[in-house]
């Protein structure tokens, strides 16, 4: 009995040690932080399957997803150990991870990121240059794609997202593929392709189009182009003017030294990746952001009343429903653009309206430099003759810009504004887009007050979220 116990006891100890060593031996395992999401009704354009968006794969790993933290465990990859901002990576762990670290390589002063050097003859330094205007509705994107659409070396295609709705209900494609289908259009245009059924669909409808319409979505298909006599194969009998057919805007995108689309249904830049990554496009992404306060008083005047003066009964459950929707999508985007590794900086740049019309010939300056793209004297002249008239429609680009982008200060009274900025998340995409909260009801009166801080921030603040409605969680642990 006596060896017997002394037996199991020393098989007992030979067991702990298998387990103490396998357990030593077992590969690392970091946390990955994911948020459980807040559940938020968004547009019918809105309505996507959120796990079927593509991450960067160099995107920090922290789902930008919005509600109470859950941590999981996951195989680790090796964690670079330099702390040069240049060889800083976005997927560190939690106990080392920073949101300061992502405005380490920004110019505080332009917002420009730091592009990489281009060898002087290089095929990279003379490439055709693709453009996204990535926006909302309302969000001062079309006065951005007018500072590309008055430079003439540039093919200029206006929301053909639009479009390709109208086509996937004529082929009765369901609305869960509009997401790719979209990035394919997208593709096709920058690479002057339109030989694709959907692309054919495109060229249809902007056969049928009346001419405003149709040279406000492609600008290059003025009366003058078709008529031409250009394309005497296409000139229906009768007719004097060549048919819109895909030929004509293969031709015509061509001849184009380079390309712009502006676009306010790509809801998520992670779409874009690939895009992005291709080095054949060259594509430069111009995320454009708003202030809410100044969104919602557009918003309601193009989908509800038009009104002098908006009070915080006007801010009904859909008015705040779409507020609340662009406030998570654009902090969303700024969240994932500016914590794009090095080699994707130059890639992308995120612009407020705001700037653009209270600096209109600076901020011109700055996006071009972006591009890396000279402004023509076509573009200033469009500049000066389109930011100091009082005239122009809701979607016109005639107007004082430094005073629309300012309207908000009289079109909503104190408590309005109030609601926005205490709105989750606008309050949290306020403080990364540097637009500031009221602090006193004497600012609204002072024209020289703009309530715009640095952007983007020197330092990324915590973000809480409002107790009585989330868990407390903290962006920065």
């Amino acid at each position: 009995m006596r060896r017997f116990a002394r037996f199991f006891k020393y098989a007992v100890g030979f067991l702990f040690f298998l387990v103490m060593c396998r357990w030593q031996c077992r590969p690392k395992e970091k946390v990955i932080v994911r948020f459980i999401p807040v559940t938020v009704k968004m547009d019918t354009a809105r309505k996507f399957d959120e796990e079927s968006h593509l991450p960067f794969e160099e995107m920090l790993e922290t789902e930008v997803t919005y509600g109470v933290a859950t941590p999981t465990l996951a195989p680790t990859t090796v964690t670079p150990t330099s702390t040069e901002a240049t060889s800083t990576t976005v997927s560190q762990t939690l106990t080392t991870f920073s949101l300061d670290t992502l405005f380490s390589n920004t110019d505080r002063t332009t917002n420009a990121i730091e592009a990489p050097t281009k060898v002087a003859g290089s095929d990279d330094a003379v490439s055709r240059v693709h453009v996204l205007i990535l926006a909302s509705f309302r969000g001062g994107s079309t006065f951005i794609g007018e500072l590309f659409n008055a430079n003439k070396d540039f093919f200029y295609s206006y929301e053909p997202g639009r479009t390709l709705i109208k086509c996937m209900k004529k082929f009765d494609q369901p609305f869960s593929l509009f997401r790719p289908k979209h990035i394919e259009m997208l593709d096709n245009i920058f690479r002057c392709n339109f030989t694709s059924d959907v692309m054919q669909c495109y060229a249809s409808d902007l056969a049928r189009s009346p001419l405003e319409k149709r040279t406000r979505e492609v600008s290059a298909l003025d009366q003058a182009t078709l008529c031409s006599g250009r394309w005497p194969e296409l000139i229906p009998q009768s007719k004097q003017c060549a048919v819109v057919q895909p030929k004509v805007l293969t031709d015509l995108c061509s001849e184009h030294k380079h390309t712009v689309i502006k676009s306010i249904r790509l809801y998520d830049l992670n779409d874009v990746v690939a895009l992005v990554r291709d080095p054949s496009l060259n594509l430069k992404v111009i995320h454009i952001i708003r202030d809410p306060r100044g969104k919602a008083p557009s918003w309601m005047e193009r989908r509800l009343v038009s009104k002098p003066n908006y009070t915080v009964t006007d801010l009904t459950g859909k008015v705040l429903e779409s507020m609340t929707a662009y406030c998570q999508n654009a902090l969303e985007n700024l969240l994932v653009g500016l914590s794009m590794p090095n080699w994707l900086k130059d890639r992308y740049k995120a612009v407020r309206y705001e700037d653009v019309a209270m600096r209109p010939y600076e901020m011109t300056q700055e996006i071009y430099r972006f591009v890396g793209l000279p402004v023509p004297n076509t573009v200033l002249q469009w500049v000066h003759n389109n930011t100091n008239n009082t005239a122009g429609g809701p979607f016109s680009t005639t107007r004082n810009s430094a005073e629309a982008a300012m309207a908000w200060k009289q079109t909503l009274s104190p408590d309005a504004i109030q609601k926005i900025e205490e709105t989750y998340p606008c309050k949290e995409m306020m403080a990364i887009a540097g637009y500031r909260p009221v602090f006193d009801v004497k600012e609204l009166e002072d024209s020289n007050v703009t309530f715009l801080d640095t952007f983007p921030p020197q330092y990324v603040p915590n973000l809480k979220y409002r107790e009585d409605q989330f868990h407390p969680l903290f962006w920065v642990p």
